[in-house]
């Protein structure tokens, strides 16, 4: 997920300190969902020329759906690194 890595986001996103950490990543989630609503009229008005820029990728309004664009990331021993998917 974007948010878990470092400088994907403009604001590093806070979950509580007493989140159990199995659902942390569910806190990106949520803070998707709150921007989301929070646009939805907008997104219908713009036809979804205009993304949301979340914390779990671009998110984009098609046929009633919201949907999620991620970007690509390699793991490796050395950590987690954004990559550029080869086609």
């Amino acid at each position: 997920m974007p948010w878990t890595m470092e400088g994907q986001l403009p604001i590093e996103l806070q979950p509580n300190v007493d989140l159990h950490p199995a659902l942390r990543n569910f806190y990106a989630l949520g803070y998707d969902t709150f921007l989301a609503y929070r646009e939805l009229l907008g997104l219908r008005r713009a036809s979804m020329q205009t993304p949301i820029f979340g914390a779990t990728g671009i998110l984009t309004l098609s046929n009633g759906h919201i949907k999620r664009r991620t970007g690509w990331a390699k793991f490796d021993s050395s950590g987690v690194s954004t990559i550029s998917p080869e086609y």
